[in-house]
Parts: structure tokens; sequence; C-alpha cells
């Protein structure tokens, strides 16, 4: 259904572009055909796509080389997020699964997420359910995806 109707608006589209560039045949009605208009209309049409997929081919290929676009391509993954976090000096990620039964200190309030210190460093985390207020210690329960469940540590 969509695929077809979407195929139909991008002839018409074409079709019109055509038309509106041959222009009318001289000395024709209103629904005149000017052949070698059409012709000329559908060569020019042909060669400015060619020319702009080639424009655009090379520009994806060489964008981030140029000074000012270079900083809109991901030149590579960052392998950092809420449920990872850096350790100092070397650089490497470490996964936060690493760190269950870890305890720590919530920074904010968790109603159910929020941030934990968990010895030097802050981490995004969520709460086994049950609202946590700010200071309460905590203990990481699970590393479910990119998530960090907690629970408070009574006392």
């Amino acid at each position: 259904g969509a695929l077809a109707m979407g195929f139909a608006g991008v002839l018409l589209v074409w079709g019109a572009l055509l038309d509106t560039m041959a222009g009318a045949a001289p000395g024709g009605g209103a629904f005149s055909v000017n052949v070698g208009g059409l012709q000329t209309a559908a060569r020019n049409l042909v060669i400015s796509l060619v020319g702009a997929i080639a424009v655009i081919a090379v520009f994806m290929r060489y964008m981030k080389h140029v000074p000012g676009f270079n900083r809109m391509v991901l030149d590579k993954a960052i392998a950092e997020g809420p449920a990872l976090d850096r350790v100092s000096g070397g650089g490497a990620a470490v996964v936060a699964e690493d760190r269950v039964g870890e305890t720590g200190v919530a920074t904010t309030d968790l109603r159910p997420s929020g941030k934990g210190m968990f010895g030097n460093d802050y981490l995004d985390v969520v709460s086994d359910g049950d609202f946590i207020s700010q200071g309460a210690s905590l203990r990481i329960l699970a590393h479910e995806g990119s998530r960090i469940v907690v629970t408070e540590i009574p006392g």
C-alpha cells in the first residue's frame, strides 16, 4: 500500500519535472508534447541525478577530513555510558557488573533512579523499587543492560 503510493508519488514528481523542463510544443495546444525538449530534459535530469550522487559519495568519504565538518562525524565508538565508568589513569572502560555487591552512598534521591557514589566514581543507578533518600547507604544488586540496580542497606 504505502510503497506503491510512494513509488507513484516519485513518478509523478519526475513527470512534472520533465514536463516543466521540456516546455510546450511550438504551435501546440495545452496538452501538446515537445518530444525534442522532453529528450533533452530527461538527459539533463539523469546527468544531474548522477552528478548529485557522485558529489554526495565523495563528500561522505572525505567529510571527516574537512575542517569544520569533521565535528559532525563520529570517528570512533564511545565506550562509556551510564553503566560504565572510567578507570583513573588507564582510560579503559570497566563494566559495572564487576561491581555487583559493592557498597556506596546515594548522592541524589532515588525515585527510582538517581546517582550514587561507589568508591571514587559516580554511577547512574536505579533502586529495586523503593524510594531511597539522598545520603542512604547502597549496595549494587545487579547490572541489567544499561541499568545498575541498587538496594538500600538498612541501618
